[in-house]
């Protein structure tokens, strides 16, 4: 009998397993959905008490550190306000978070004049991205023979176009000022691909 990380393994081989792979897709938002104590005691506990293959996502797999750059957070309510603040001047946003839905909406995008572009490009290419091999290990550890960890790599590059702008502003850009959203697209795609390097590493 194969354990639930040798049956993952050979699954994704293409080969044939001892039966089939059940491993139920879960994150946190899920989690938050369950009595106070399940959640504390985390994702693999959980799918080891319902008889799971356990396929972690998102391990963290590397750590950002900010070169030049600050940020502040102010929680009201479910509104979070956040100021980035680099050389080119501040940029702003605020989220405010759904209970039910237990994710955060963006209500205030950062770029709401010209020059945020040339403040968001700067923060997006002033951090820096190094390997965090020890909350990798934590994870795989954790989880054992019971399953597979996958590694949080960043998200795709035209993702942070929906961070930074409402997706409506993406489209007028692209024919008004498309040189703005080249310059975005180029920081994005440094910033996501130093990120996947630690992934991979």
């Amino acid at each position: 009998m194969l354990t639930s990380r040798q049956r993952l393994l050979t699954t994704l081989r293409h080969e044939e397993p001892d039966r089939y792979a059940w491993a139920p897709l879960l994150d946190d938002y899920f989690m938050h959905g369950l009595p106070p104590e399940q959640a504390a005691a985390g994702i693999p506990a959980f799918l080891r008490s319902i008889g799971a293959d356990i396929l972690l996502r998102h391990a963290p797999s590397y750590q950002i550190g900010l070169d030049g750059v600050s940020v502040e957070e102010k929680k009201e309510g479910n509104l979070t306000k956040r100021t980035i603040l680099t050389p080119l001047g501040p940029l702003t946003e605020t989220t405010e978070h759904y209970p039910g839905a237990e994710t955060d909406y963006v209500t205030e995008f950062m770029i709401k004049e010209p020059d945020d572009y040339d403040r968001v490009c700067y923060w997006l290419t002033h951090q820096t991205i190094t390997p965090d091999y020890a909350a990798t290990q934590k994870a795989i550890d954790e989880v054992g023979e019971d399953g597979l960890v996958t590694v949080n790599g960043g998200s795709p590059p035209l993702t942070a176009f929906f961070r930074f702008l409402p997706q409506t502003q993406v489209m007028y850009e692209f024919y008004d000022h498309p040189e703005r959203l080249d310059r975005l697209a180029e920081a994005a795609h440094a910033f996501t691909y130093a990120q996947a390097c630690a992934a991979a590493a």
